[in-house]
């Protein structure tokens, strides 16, 4: 029997940097602080890519950009975490559908821009290509689900909606516990991006992998509190999956 494996969407299956920026860049200049400017600065942009790493949910790209916006710098994740801290839940709740009501008219407005700033990794589409109709491949994400179903349509991708998750507050490792019990499946596999997710597993039945392809940090890496996953040991790993 296969194992389970569980595929985070926001650098792991797709580069969605661009379309990240883009949108809460919108969202914030547009909608919050109501500016138009003329340009965008290519620093901000670094900065911003530089950043990436501690997101957790969509409403703290909208929190870079107040950041970028003032001026602030934040160098690790519990400086980001401690300015998060500072805002209220009314704050966060607003960023939250702001960002999302700007995506969502982007889609709807100028869908092909869209898609283009939404690259999928190709090893990964590769495997997607190949995979995307077995039962046991899920994609777990703090991402809308149906943003997810919409880009990978749109790469000509087409996986069962119940198999394409929105964690959204929930601990993700306690959502593969469930649907672990639910299929009696004896081993997990979890790819993601952001480490903080893998402080929530218990047992060693979920095996979690960072991807060094991801938006992740040097420091991630050189800990080894978890095993990383080169492109070519992902190739591997997806080969197996898939079986002879």
């Amino acid at each position: 029997m296969r194992p389970l494996l569980f595929l985070d969407f926001d650098g792991v299956i797709a580069d969605s940097i661009p379309e990240c920026f883009v949108v809460s860049w919108l969202a914030y200049n547009h909608l919050i602080v109501k500016k138009n400017p003329s340009f965008v600065a290519l620093a901000d942009y670094r900065l911003f890519r530089s950043f990436r790493p501690y997101i957790r949910i969509g409403s703290d790209y909208m929190f870079i950009q107040k950041a970028l916006d003032s001026g602030k710098t934040l160098a690790s994740q519990e400086a980001f975490d401690h300015y998060l801290s500072l805002y209220s839940d009314e704050e966060h709740q607003l960023f939250y559908q702001v960002f999302y009501q700007a995506r969502e008219e982007m889609l709807q407005n100028h869908a092909d821009f869209w898609f283009s700033l939404n690259p999928l990794f190709p090893h990964v589409r590769d495997f997607l290509e190949k995979a995307a109709h077995l039962p046991e491949l899920f994609i777990l994400s703090t991402k809308k689900s149906w943003f997810i179903e919409k880009i990978l349509e749109y790469n000509g991708i087409f996986m069962e909606s119940s198999r394409i998750i929105d964690s959204g507050k929930e601990i993700k490792a306690t959502i593969i516990e469930s649907i672990m019990k639910k299929s009696s499946a004896s081993i997990a596999l979890f790819i993601d991006d952001q480490i903080d997710h893998f402080h929530y597993i218990s047992h060693d039945s979920i095996r979690a992998y960072l991807p060094t392809w991801g938006y992740i940090e040097p420091a991630w890496l050189e800990k080894r509190d978890f095993p990383s996953l080169s492109v070519e040991q992902a190739k591997l790993l997806f080969q197996g999956f898939l079986g002879p």
